[in-house]
């Protein structure tokens, strides 16, 4: 049976899930590292999976292709006030927009590798999984505001100092295991924070927000990606296209990444590069299938 892929996300810090289309109903497959899987793309282009809002799926008006989400349906969520705000200007957004990041917030430094690193926000009461959905090694949280809006504007200054706030997943492909230490990324962080801070130092009304004591927390126990370094078999990722597939078990997930140990080899695959294809989950013999041989292993 064929699946229009809408989503992958993680539901705590153990369960993932995807989600998707089958005849024009929404459907759902949790999944954990340790489960066996099977994922073959059974169609050449992303093709538009339509919108939620209001706790409502609507199908793409216009079936357009090319996108898992067109700009049409991106615009029907209304979520740019958690994309594109920047804090400072509210014109182009509604009451009701601002209303909804009238919540507490963190504001965080999170590290991938050594020379990979991003400031960021979240909604506070999801501080530990926005972490994991995205990857981070080591995060340092360094500011709780009680709304989005003073957050935006406190990441915004800092950003200003050198600190990206995106990281594209073909860059995060390279670092599910980082060559750096706790101690080390820790070190950093602190450093890197030092050196970015004193950017508020005019705005007295944003410092106040600056933890005391700003948190440190590792999050590599939930992705158990050490289970790639104790296995001998080569690790490879993979793009898969039409008419491919891999089947093994899970025996890591790390933010939109799963790695998946099939006989001959151990496969990461970024589950976002799936969204918006025709996907089938129907068990196939473990082991990957490739129109054509591998070009390029990641280490």
């Amino acid at each position: 049976m064929s699946v229009h892929l809408y989503d992958f996300r993680w539901l705590d810090t153990q369960i993932c899930e995807f989600s998707g289309i089958i005849d024009g109903l929404f459907a759902r497959k949790k999944i954990k590292i340790g489960d066996k899987i099977s994922l073959e793309v059974l169609s050449s282009e992303k093709k538009c999976v339509g919108y939620f809002f209001d706790k409502k799926w609507t199908k793409c008006p216009e079936n357009n292709t090319g996108k898992n989400k067109c700009d049409f349906c991106r615009a029907q969520e209304k979520n740019f006030i958690y994309t594109v705000f920047d804090g400072f200007n509210t014109d182009n957004f509604s009451p009701e927009e601002l209303e909804k990041i009238k919540v507490p917030h963190i504001v965080y430094l999170a590290l991938f590798d050594k020379d990979l690193i991003k400031i960021g926000v979240s909604i506070f009461e999801r501080k530990i999984l926005r972490q994991i959905e995205q990857g981070s090694y080591v995060t340092f949280f360094i500011a709780k505001t009680p709304d989005g809006i003073l957050a935006r504007q406190i990441e915004t200054l800092i950003k200003k100092k050198g600190l990206s706030d995106k990281i594209k997943s073909a860059t995060k492909k390279n670092f599910l295991c980082p060559d750096i230490s706790f101690e080390e990324s820790t070190n950093l962080l602190k450093k890197i924070f030092d050196t970015k801070k004193n950017i508020l130092d005019e705005h007295e009304n944003l410092k106040k927000y600056l933890l005391k004591e700003p948190e440190l927390c590792s999050w590599k126990k939930y992705y158990q990606t050490e289970n790639l370094k104790k296995d001998h078999q080569s690790f490879e990722f993979v793009t898969l296209k039409k008419e491919e597939h891999v089947a093994g078990k899970i025996i890591a997930i790390k933010g939109s990444f799963l790695v998946i140990q099939t006989p001959d080899n151990l496969i990461s695959i970024n589950t976002k590069d799936l969204l918006g294809h025709e996907i089938n989950f129907f068990d196939k013999p473990d082991g990957l299938k490739l129109n054509q041989a591998f070009q390029k292993a990641l280490f």
